[in-house]
């Protein structure tokens, strides 16, 4: 348990999803002993890059998302309590030891996996007994533009690439931002809500980097920044993912991850992302204008009353690219993806041969001291990224 408590302030990023979320996580990332140096922390123990731990620690514990079931802890309840237990107790450790008196945690799926009531009740009471005030600061993308960027997430999570109809009264609505707000302004007192609009306009010098650090009260003037991260498929990458997608699973039947498909999805991602995107149809563009209308307007008249409207995104659904030229570029991109996967596969054997060679030799030279080093090591790199087009 925690020590007496000094004075702290968290500022909790949680996205929401599709609004810079992986360029922020690796901003702290690269950044994370800049910020300790100008007494600002980010854990290291809620995970490398997203700090998708504290919402494990924050889940019921009858709640089987891929982060438990890749880390096997579905299969042992007494192992996923003990590993829980583990990490809490990481944490406090990690903050009461440390002399940064704000700190700052990022986890998108805090807003997008913790539905209950009960889950965000146990996550203040995680976070309470380290700071005294918490401040939850959230990024808000125009609906129908942030669900279109998601249908790549559900290309690579092999979940049909169809915009979903929005639906009153759902349990969990991601983009309905007035439902989003109420709920974690009720839960996380005291502090507030920082919230922010996604849109270049609305951003600090037009990206999410330097408005995050604004929202922050982070100097510019010290640190790296990433690169554009987690860019979207073009709308023939969607496409072609899914059609992928019919006879390559996710996971075996054991519910196992399939690594190979992981491999074949970054190939897919190198090649194929950016482009011509995906352009939602005109009754999806009217039945969102109509759905959210409301509550984005809820949204507006509460924290952006100087904004004549929320959102500035327009849809042209008629926005089309020279066929040709796209087609020919769609082939290039194509035949490079092919030849990238071929290149690994025929890395991946020339290493296995390599390593037989290896124990040929040995076996014929009746060498007694097999070194497993000089096995790994032998032939070409096994690391399949090597061959691929930077």
């Amino acid at each position: 348990m925690p020590k007496e408590k000094k004075q702290r302030r968290l500022i909790l990023h949680i996205g929401t999803e599709k609004t810079g979320s992986t360029s922020i996580q690796v901003f702290l990332r690269i950044n994370q002993k800049r910020l300790a140096e100008g007494g600002v922390g980010v854990p290291s123990e809620l995970g490398d890059t997203l700090h998708f731990r504290l919402q494990l620690l924050a889940n019921d514990e009858d709640t089987n998302d891929d982060f438990i079931m890749n880390l096997k802890l579905h299969l042992n309840k007494e192992l996923r309590a003990k590993t829980l237990s583990e990490w809490r107790n990481q944490l406090y450790q990690e903050v009461e030891s440390s002399v940064a008196q704000t700190w700052i945690i990022s986890c998108e799926t805090l807003h997008s996996r913790l539905l209950k009531d009960s889950e965000l009740v146990r996550l203040k009471k995680i976070l309470s007994p380290l700071f005294d005030r918490i401040d939850v600061l959230v990024y808000l993308r125009e609906p129908l533009s942030m669900v279109t960027s998601r249908l790549t997430e559900n290309a690579k999570s092999a979940i049909p690439v169809v915009i979903p109809e929005p639906v009153a009264n759902q349990e969990f609505d991601i983009a309905d931002h007035q439902a989003t707000l109420q709920r974690w302004e009720s839960a996380m007192g005291p502090g507030k809500l920082i919230v922010r609009i996604f849109e270049s306009e609305s951003l600090v010098g037009g990206n999410v980097i330097n408005d995050f650090m604004e929202a922050c009260g982070l100097e510019q003037e010290n640190y790296l920044i990433p690169r554009h991260q987690n860019p979207s498929l073009s709308r023939y990458g969607l496409k072609l993912t899914e059609e992928i997608n019919r006879h390559v699973p996710r996971r075996w039947i054991d519910g196992t991850l399939i690594k190979s498909r992981w491999q074949l999805m970054c190939h897919i991602m190198l090649q194929l992302r950016g482009g011509a995107s995906y352009i939602p149809s005109p009754e999806d563009i009217k039945k969102y204008d109509q759905f959210y209308e409301e509550r984005n307007e809820w949204v507006r008249c509460n924290y952006f009353p100087e904004k004549e409207k929320l959102f500035k995104k327009t849809w042209q659904a008629s926005l089309l690219t020279n066929k040709a030229e796209e087609e020919a570029t769609n082939l290039a991109r194509t035949a490079k993806l092919i030849a990238n996967i071929w290149l690994t596969k025929t890395a991946q054997v020339n290493q296995l041969e390599a390593q037989v060679a290896y124990l040929k030799d040995c076996l014929k030279t009746q060498n007694p001291k097999l070194n497993i080093d000089d096995l790994q090591k032998s032939g070409p790199s096994h690391c399949w990224q090597d061959y691929l087009e930077r």
